[in-house]
Parts: structure tokens; sequence; C-alpha cells
């Protein structure tokens, strides 16, 4: 039994390591509604995350030309960080999402009202194998992945904001490339 486990994390990490080529993983720019592609990337997961609701502030018409696959991955691993981490596997919470444009670039608020971060974790959520789940499995590797999607890939900058019984907010700005 050991030796599964043992087994199947060493392929979780190598698969997240593949994930860190941001380039790899990434197709040509394409013009897509992004409200759409944040909601169909939550409910691919409703089941998961059953109690935990999602609030769009997003034109239901605003149309940009990005890498879709890079978004929906972004939007994924965020979702799970704040089920994993904020809301502690407990499906009950609310995430928010705000975006808006501001002439060539796209800005998106992430928020969610989970238990929030120290000042160390906020400081080092990007650095690569930084987790605070280390017992439970954790590789330290999403939001680092996250971080260079949206500031290699994307061109955009990232940030984080929390405190401890607060939630945790990440703001990302990004060209829309229209």
């Amino acid at each position: 039994q050991m030796i599964l486990t043992s087994l199947n994390r060493a392929a979780n990490l190598v698969q997240s390591f593949k994930s860190v080529d941001v380039d790899a993983s990434s197709n040509a720019p394409s013009k897509f509604l992004l409200k759409d592609i944040l909601k169909l990337t939550f409910d691919k997961y409703r089941d998961k995350y059953k109690g935990i609701k999602l609030e769009l502030q997003c034109d239901n018409k605003l149309t940009i030309t990005s890498y879709l696959d890079v978004f929906s991955r972004i939007i994924e691993s965020m979702f799970h960080n704040s089920y994993q981490h904020g809301f502690e596997d407990q499906g009950n919470g609310l995430i928010k999402i705000k975006v808006d444009v501001d002439g060539s670039h796209l800005f998106m608020i992430y928020s969610d009202n989970g238990k929030g971060m120290t000042g160390e974790a906020v400081k080092n959520i990007f650095e690569p194998f930084y987790t605070t789940k280390r017992s439970s499995g954790g590789t330290g590797l999403g939001m680092h992945i996250v971080y260079n999607l949206v500031t290699q890939k994307l061109k955009g900058d990232i940030s984080c904001e929390s405190n401890e019984g607060e939630g945790t907010r990440i703001i990302i700005k990004v060209p829309n490339l229209n």
C-alpha cells in the first residue's frame, strides 16, 4: 500500500512538472466569451465543489482574444486552491470573479470567503513547492503554474491579498490581444 501511494504521488509530481512549461500547454490565441469559459470551468467541477457558490460580475458579451486553454487552467487552479485550502474541502463558501476591461487590458479579481492566509503564505504563494498542505499530498506547484501562465504566456501581472479569517483575493491584469 505504501509503495502504491508513493508511486501515485510520484506520478502526480511528474505531471505537475510537465505543467510548469507554459508553452507546452498553449494553443494559438482565439476569440471567446470570457463569462462562458468561467461558467463552464466551474460547472466542470460542480459535483466536487458542492455547496460552493460562484458569483460572476462579467459582461455577458465580453469577447476577448487570448489563450482559451490558459484561462481555463488558471481558473481551474484557483478554484481548486479555494476548495482545498480556503474552504478546507468542506464544500461551502463563495467565490466571486469580477472582470473589467480598461483599454487594452483585462482585469480579473478572483476572491473567496475562505479562511484566508498568513502573511508568510501570501508572500510565498507563487513560489514553487510552497504549500501548507504537504502532509495531505500538496505539491506546492498549483499557484506557481498560475503565476507562470499569467506572467509568461499572457504577459500580465498577478498579485495576492489575504488575511487570516478574511478570505483571499487574486488580482490579474493581462493584455487583451484584440
